[in-house]
């Protein structure tokens, strides 16, 4: 039946095959670069976000250690000295500044569509350190205040809470790259195999187009030349 098409519409089928083979081809080729891109984005926006919660750890940990100098001076029952004030002041300023630049960075892996998975644990974690550093900032208004010791022990809690949340920081970061790990190695199998059925499917298309085009095309061409090279020698009965 199909030999039996008009020319046109055999020309038609093998330009749509040679069209699925390349779109099938380039389907392929194309996923496996964009996907390659968005993970080497997001390790490389991973490998950034590590040192600023290093720094997150390392500017809590600071801050913990000026609290301590702090109590000390008040535990010796002298007035603060204003330079401890002072310092543990510029920490608490410097935590909080870390604490910003994290979350932010928090932030752009989200409105990338990191592959790197959902981090919004990360960031309910650093919005209470936030909450927990502007607490203390607003209690320390009154340390120089007769109740002054009331207060500073009001400050471990909150500090301390901080300092917890600091140090899961780099463990979330890790166990999210453990389990990419784990996603990533599930994906290129999966694309491996999709790959190797796109391969296929476009060599079979590929071998059934050279049929067709030797079928409906090559041979009713090769007869038509023939035919007419005998006409032209005078065989007008052909």
């Amino acid at each position: 039946m199909l030999s039996q098409w008009p020319f046109r519409y055999k020309l038609i089928v093998c330009l749509t095959m040679l069209c699925m083979i390349v779109a099938a081809m380039s389907f392929s080729g194309f996923q496996g670069v964009y996907s390659y891109r968005k993970l080497a984005r997001s390790v490389s926006e991973r490998a950034s976000e590590l040192p600023i919660a290093e720094s997150l750890v390392d500017e809590m940990v600071g801050l913990d250690g000026k609290y301590k100098l702090l109590v000390k001076s008040i535990l010796r029952d002298t007035p603060v000295p204003t330079g401890i004030t002072n310092e543990f002041l510029n920490q608490l300023q410097s935590v909080q500044l870390a604490a910003i630049a994290y979350q932010n960075q928090l932030n752009t892996a989200n409105q990338d569509d990191d592959m790197l998975g959902d981090t919004s644990e990360e960031l309910a974690m650093v919005n209470e350190i936030r909450s927990l550093l502007t607490d203390v900032d607003h209690q320390l208004q009154g340390v120089r205040s007769d109740a002054a010791m009331q207060r500073i022990e009001m400050l471990t809690p909150p500090l301390n809470r901080a300092l917890s949340l600091a140090r899961q920081m780099p463990r979330k970061l890790q166990q999210r790259m453990n389990t990419f790990a784990d996603e990533a190695r599930l994906s290129y199998r999966t694309w491996i195999v999709l790959t190797w059925i796109g391969s296929i499917f476009g060599a079979v298309l590929l071998i059934q187009l050279i049929r067709l085009v030797q079928s409906w095309l090559v041979r009713p061409f090769g007869k038509l030349i023939s035919g007419s090279r005998r006409v032209a020698s005078g065989d007008l009965e052909y």
